[in-house]
């Protein structure tokens, strides 16, 4: 059976009498230039198009051309501006999310963005160029809040494409890290890591506040919402890398109990970096000394503010290009003797 073949109507010259401008969609529309209606491609006839003049806008009937070619220029002047304003506020809200990506890669507080980072490219723009375009970049929302807003959705975001990135990958390791900040707040840091095309990725997955304690159960409790909440498959992870903290390795309360019974095949894996640590108790008694003389040092001198400004006096009137020392903390013997001796074995 033939199928009717649909006929496109074109516009034509004389409609702009009737009131009507066409769209630049396909197939073309008439749009009436009066009140902004717009029409089916099937009513692009001169009687369709008189009968919306006669009963929409009846006092414009009989009109002479001048008439509708001046309202034609005013549609087309308002839609200008209209898109010319609508182009503004997306540069704006773009200008935005990059000055905000700044002030978060720099740990700048972000107040910098309104207080400083605004008015400072305002002031050179209106010198050299002229106030009206100084007053575009007022546009651009650079408040306290706003930037707060802005790193929010960027990191929401990243959060989202990793999480994709985990779920099309297949598989998926995690290292994981319970610490307390300098507010005494504990926290719990999460890397993934994960194949990417041909490459092996790894990127921050989340950082949460533990409250109460931070016994295995807490801490997989933090995991699992996590995963729930991103829909992330529990079968998917392969490894995790931890410290060999009793909340983290404990068989029965620790946090690879209850991971395993979630997931029997996942793998557990001493962190190197605690392992090196642990490795350097074992090493020769001159040269552990000498570096617990040089820890004591510089732990004297960084945990009193007086002996770290005294410290720096010295540093600048030689023009060192270091000033700082870090303070050095101990990584504490918990986990079994046995794993302790495996540990120092793979290191050497």
């Amino acid at each position: 059976m033939k199928t009717e073949k649909v006929k496109n109507r074109q516009f034509g010259e004389h409609y702009v009498l009737s009131g009507f401008t066409v769209t630049t969609t396909e197939p073309p529309q008439p749009m009436c230039f009066i009140c902004g209606d717009v029409l089916s491609n099937n009513s692009m006839k001169p009687f369709h198009l008189h009968r919306h003049l006669s009963t929409r806008h009846p006092a414009c009937v009989g009109k002479p051309a001048e008439f509708f070619h001046q309202k034609l220029a005013e549609f087309k002047g308002s839609q200008e501006k209209l898109k010319k304003a609508t182009s503004v506020s997306t540069k704006a809200l773009e200008a935005s999310y990059a000055v905000s990506l700044l002030v978060a890669k720099s740990k700048k507080p972000f107040t910098i963005a309104e207080e400083l980072i605004l008015p400072a490219a305002i002031f050179p723009v209106e010198t050299m160029l002229d106030k009206k375009a100084a007053d575009v970049l007022k546009k651009v929302s650079l408040s306290n809040n706003t930037v707060c807003h802005r790193i929010d959705d960027m990191g929401i975001d990243i959060i989202d494409q990793v999480v994709e990135k985990c779920k099309a990958s297949g598989t998926f390791a995690l290292q994981l890290d319970e610490s307390t900040d300098v507010s005494g707040e504990a926290q719990l840091i999460a890397f993934v890591r994960y194949k990417d095309t041909l490459e092996i990725n790894e990127h921050i997955l989340f950082c949460k506040k533990l409250t109460g304690r931070t016994t295995g159960q807490d801490v997989f409790n933090v995991i699992d919402n996590f995963f729930s909440q991103h829909k992330l498959d529990w079968k998917s992870c392969s490894h995790v890398c931890t410290d060999g903290a009793a909340a983290m390795t404990g068989r029965v309360n620790g946090l690879m109990a209850h991971i395993k019974k979630v997931n029997p095949d996942v793998t557990w894996t001493h962190c190197m970096v605690h392992r090196e640590a642990l490795a350097s108790k074992r090493m020769s008694p001159e040269l552990n000394d000498v570096l617990n003389d040089a820890v004591k040092v510089i732990n004297f001198i960084q945990s009193r503010p007086l002996n770290h400004r005294l410290f720096q006096s010295p540093c600048e009137d030689g023009g060192s290009e270091h000033k700082q020392l870090l303070l050095h903390t101990d990584v504490r013997m918990v986990i079994p003797r046995e794993d302790v001796t495996v540990a120092v074995r793979a290191t050497q």
